[in-house]
This record gives C-alpha cells, sequence and structure tokens, in this order.
C-alpha cells in the first residue's frame, strides 16, 4: 500500500474494526508518520462540500490514536469539521486543547484570545457599532451562539471595566440581544461605564427588535 495514494487513509475512514486493525499494522512501517497524513483531509473531503467527509462519530474515534501526528493545519481542518457537522463534544475533548494559539478555532473558545481580538478592533475602530457588528458577524460564522457570544462580551466587560467596552456591549445587545440580556446593563450604568441615554438607547432597540 503506498500511502501517497491516500488508500490507508480510506481504511481509516471505513472505521470497522478490521479496516483499523489492518491500518494499525501498516501504520508501523510508516517512517515520517506526520508527512503519512498531511492529505487525509483531502481523502476524507474536508471543507468540501461534494464530499460527504465524517458522518460518523466511529470515524472520528479511529483517528484517536494518530491525533498526535497530525499537523496544525490538520486539526483545525478537523475542528472545522466537526463543527460543520455536530460533533462538538468530542472536538470539545480531543481537539480544543491542540489547537495553536494562531489558530481560528482557538480564538473561539479562549476568552482572552477573544478579549484581545475586540481590543484590536476598537483601537482601530471607526465606530463601536461598526466593531459590535462585524464581531458579531464573523464569529456568528463559526460555531458559536448568539448566547455564547453575549455571555463572552459579559465577562469581557467584566474584565477590562472601560467605557468602550461596556459601549461595545450595548451595541452588540442592540444586534443580537434579548430582553432578558438587559439586566446586565444596569451595572454598567451604576458603575459609570454608560450614560443613562446610552441605557435607555439600547433598551429600545432590543424592546423594538424584540417586536419583529
Amino acid at each position: 500500500m503506498q500511502h501517497r495514494y491516500n488508500y490507508p487513509h480510506v481504511l481509516l475512514c471505513i472505521a470497522t474494526p478490521a479496516t483499523l486493525r489492518l491500518h494499525a499494522r501498516h501504520f508501523e512501517g510508516i517512517e515520517d508518520k506526520e508527512d503519512y497524513f498531511k492529505l487525509l483531509g483531502f481523502a476524507y473531503g474536508f471543507r468540501n462540500s461534494d464530499r460527504s467527509g465524517i458522518t460518523e462519530v466511529t470515524q472520528l474515534e479511529a483517528l484517536e490514536p494518530y491525533l498526535d501526528h497530525f499537523t496544525a493545519s490538520l486539526i483545525d481542518e478537523l475542528w472545522d469539521e466537526c463543527n460543520d457537522k455536530g460533533f462538538i463534544d468530542w472536538r470539545r475533548e480531543h481537539l480544543d486543547g491542540r489547537l495553536s494559539e494562531n489558530s481560528w478555532g482557538f480564538q473561539q473558545i479562549n476568552d482572552e484570545a477573544a478579549f484581545r481580538d475586540i481590543d484590536d478592533q476598537l483601537i482601530n475602530r471607526s465606530s463601536i457599532e461598526i466593531v459590535a457588528y462585524s464581531w458579531s458577524s464573523i464569529w456568528r460564522r463559526g460555531p458559536s451562539s448568539p448566547r455564547e457570544l453575549i455571555d463572552t462580551a459579559v465577562r469581557y466587560v467584566e474584565s477590562r471595566a472601560s467605557n468602550d467596552a461596556a459601549e461595545f456591549f450595548a451595541e452588540l445587545l442592540a444586534l443580537i440581544g434579548t430582553r432578558d440580556d438587559l439586566k446586565f446593563l444596569s451595572n454598567h450604568v451604576s458603575a459609570g461605564l454608560l450614560t443613562q441615554e446610552q441605557y435607555e438607547g439600547t433598551v429600545f432597540a432590543v424592546q423594538n427588535r424584540s417586536l419583529i
């Protein structure tokens, strides 16, 4: 079997006890194990809408013994595949801790990376409203739900305790927040991070949007 033609990867993809034993025996003779897996994403069809990719959790479980040999880029591809196909629990257990700090996935699951991203956008902003819109739009293309974004923003304001952070949170609420989220705003007013006018404007925006 010549691994450059991806045939051994098919054994992993089929993921039956027999094919996994056959692959394990083959893998023992591979010298450059990282190079061996570099075309795994192509073989499976990651990020390819014309291919089925991962369809069963057993296919992911078949990869577990080999994850140490995956490159950072392959981890990123597999991380995206898990999100696209709904294998979130497996991803959290086996991949989140393997993401590089520069990866998109790491930024989505790591608070401080998310906070730095918001900080950078606020520094280079044309308006805080645009930052809130841009940040929420980009992150919602990933696995983060509106609820998760709001929770991250709550922690961001708690961490930074600045006027810009509170205004960013208010603008985010105006875009994707619910009436239940408005309870966080009153604390920002009493702490002097938001004006009463900003508070009332956000309340009106959220209430008006929830009527649509």
